[in-house]
């Protein structure tokens, strides 16, 4: 019996988010300078490459999501203005905008925002997104419906205390199979536990609290995650004075490392050097802003990325799989009814094009083809037809002509000329002489 309910409870564990985090980049955005970085692991170095120029400022945070479940994470990117939420394809190594990013909302009165992350509390292919906001405390649920998006007011923690946040994750960190959002407050107790039931969150009062003494100092970045690759997510805390905190769900404190950095900005976790085990990204204000973390035994080793540099305007840091999707061809439309073949004289540009589309133009031969041994087939039965009707009007035609001979053999079988009456003639013709 229990092995049955272990199997059960494993199929019903959920993907916390489709968002892809093996095989990662690393992505953040530099507001300073407006643009968007990728720093993606190759034969043990970590290569920088700016995706895109901005012509915007005022950014808040950025994430990786798969909102349209076509295994491909899309880049989310959030203003601090208004309702400003950028959504990117990654096509043929180029940001591709997916949507205009004021059909998202309305979000005209709320400012401040903290964060947006992916969820999944549908449990289907895709994500949604939640957006947080630090004046009054609201969270929104973004969700695609078609070509549209539309948000959804799911809670407000205004009512209670609860509005000065500083950031917030998704993961299933108690492990009954369904997320929960984690966030992280200036507090005694900074880590917040709050559940998603029937489209709201639950009452604020059911809150689990995690994280004792963390915040006897100020907290500055969190993530929420397996590091030690143990099955488990724990959820790790970074405060002012550089330390970084490991915290369970059974609010497990343990201290995994002592840093000189004294203002991260972001964290996130993910296998980003594609060795099969997850890693802590950290970004902050230095003059070397990223590092990433290898969870050794119960400590942490640093790995420092001096590739990239710029000690402001760093605004947030995602750690998710980010490929070229590469272009769709486009698709030509096959037609049901056959048609005869049409000559073409041969250009550089047919053979160019027919090149460029071997797939489509293969299909299109192949169906004019099918459709020539169609009318060779009527055209030879027609023939044979033909010939059968001429044989047999041949045959008929003869048989009509030999019957009149047939009809004086008959009559001559039918007055046979016999010897004796032969003699008899010549007879009186011998007769008829002599009496001359």
């Amino acid at each position: 019996m229990r092995w049955h309910i272990l199997i059960i409870a494993l199929l019903l564990v959920p993907f916390v988010s489709a968002a892809i985090k093996t095989d990662a980049s690393i992505l953040s955005i530099n507001d300073n300078e407006a643009k968007f970085v990728m720093l993606s692991y190759q034969d043990a170095v970590y290569t920088p490459r700016i995706l895109q120029l901005s012509k915007f400022y005022d950014w808040k945070d950025l994430t990786l999501a798969d909102i349209d479940g076509d295994d491909y994470n899309e880049l989310i990117a959030l203003r601090d203005i208004g309702s400003d939420i950028y959504i990117y394809d990654f096509i043929d190594d180029q940001l591709v905008q997916k949507t205009d990013a004021k059909n998202i909302g309305p979000f005209a009165k709320d400012l401040e925002w903290v964060k947006i992350i992916p969820v999944n509390f549908d449990k289907d292919k895709d994500d949604e997104l939640l957006l947080l906001n630090n004046r009054y405390g609201r969270f929104y649920l973004i969700d695609r419906n078609g070509a549209e998006f539309t948000s959804t007011l799911i809670g407000d923690s205004n009512n209670v205390l609860y509005k000065d946040w500083i950031s917030i994750e998704s993961n299933d960190i108690d492990q009954d199979g369904y997320p929960e959002l984690i966030l992280l407050r200036r507090n005694i107790q900074p880590i917040y536990i709050i559940e998603y039931s029937n489209g709201q969150l639950t009452d604020w009062k059911d809150a689990k609290k995690l994280g004792d003494n963390i915040g006897n100092v100020n907290v500055k970045a969190f993530a929420v995650g397996d590091l030690n690759n143990d099955g488990k997510s724990e959820v790790i805390v970074g405060d002012s004075d550089g330390k970084i905190y490991s915290v369970t769900y059974s609010n497990v404190v343990t201290i995994l490392a002592q840093t000189q950095y004294k203002n991260m900005l972001d964290m996130d976790i993910a296998d980003v050097n594609k060795d099969g085990k997850n890693e802590l990204v950290l970004i902050k204000a230095e003059r070397t802003p990223v590092s990433v973390y290898k969870m050794i035994g119960d400590s942490l080793t640093e790995k420092v990325i001096n590739n990239l540099e710029g000690e402001v305007g760093w605004v947030g840091v995602a750690a998710g799989k980010f490929v070229s999707e590469g272009s769709e061809p486009v698709q030509e439309i096959e037609v049901e009814e056959p048609k005869p073949a049409v000559t073409e004289t041969i250009t550089e540009e047919n053979l160019s094009a027919s090149e460029a589309k071997p797939v489509n133009e293969e299909k299109v031969e192949e169906k004019k083809s099918y459709t020539i041994y169609f009318f060779l087939i009527i055209l030879l039965i027609s023939a044979l037809i033909v010939l059968f009707l001429f044989l047999k009007s041949k045959f008929k035609n003869s048989d009509d002509e030999e019957e009149p001979e047939e009809d004086e053999d008959e009559k001559k079988s039918m007055w046979p000329v016999s010897k004796n009456s032969k003699d008899l003639r010549d007879m009186k013709d011998f007769i008829k002489k002599t009496k001359r």
